[in-house]
């Protein structure tokens, strides 16, 4: 009975901690794309500015 009740435990924090180990893995994926989405538009708007005002010189 201790064995079982032993192993129960053990499963029970693998199970956890793979469960907390792929939230925080799906969070940071989450985080880095919208990083990366957020500096392609940064960069894309920068672009077109300085494109803008380029033209509007020459």
């Amino acid at each position: 009975m201790y064995y079982y009740y032993y192993c129960y435990y053990y499963y029970y924090y693998y199970y956890y901690y793979y469960y907390y180990f792929y939230y925080y893995y799906y969070y940071y994926y989450y985080y880095y794309y919208y990083y990366y989405y957020y500096y392609y538009y940064y960069y894309y708007y920068y672009y077109y500015y300085y494109y803008y005002y380029y033209y509007y010189y020459y």
